[in-house]
Parts: C-alpha cells; structure tokens; sequence
C-alpha cells in the first residue's frame, strides 16, 4: 500500500505564533476600528511630519504618533499627545524610546 505524505507544502508558510512582550504590546490600541478612523482624521488634517518641517524640510505623513508614548504614561486619546511623523522620523523616535527603555531599567 502506498505511503500518503501529510506534510505541508514548501510553499505553505507554517504559522508560528506572536510573542507578545510584557507591557509592550498596544496592538488592541492600533488596531481598533476607532483608532484607525482618529488617526486617518488627524493624519487628513495634519498631512505634513512636523520634525521635518522643523528642519525646513516638506514631508508627506506617515503615522499619528503618540508624543508621550502610551507605555511611558501617554494619554491614549489626548490630541494634545499626537503628532504626525514621516517614515524615518517614526524609525527614529521609536529607536530612541527603545534605547532609552533599553538603559533606564
């Protein structure tokens, strides 16, 4: 009798599941349905990364971003505590958040 090969095809991408990290995790945040329609508002009304326009540089907006990051005591819902950020202003922020995560613990 012939053997019947259950394994998954290569081209199958096995799925491996998220580790969440302790206290880092605002996937509940970003992804819900009121996030996403304040945010596309905010980035509507504010299309431009204000640290670019800082430096004299013109920049289409990537993201709404918390000034004061959720994590570190930001208010979630605060307009007041949003900015726009371009790409690699974004990059940037989060870096230096995480680096100074990294050496304050």
């Amino acid at each position: 009798m012939p053997t019947i090969n259950r394994q998954r095809p290569k081209w199958i991408k096995e799925k491996i599941p998220f580790e969440r990290k302790a206290g880092n995790d605002n996937s509940h945040i970003y992804n819900s349905w009121r996030w996403k329609r304040e945010s596309s508002l905010h980035k509507q009304a504010n299309p431009l990364c204000v640290r670019c326009l800082e430096q004299g540089v013109v920049t289409a907006v990537y993201c709404t971003d918390h000034i004061t990051p959720i994590n570190e005591g930001g208010a979630v819902w605060d307009h007041n505590n949003w900015q726009s950020l371009c790409w690699d202003c974004h990059q940037h922020k989060s870096n230096e958040e995480r680096n100074r995560k990294r050496f304050t613990v």
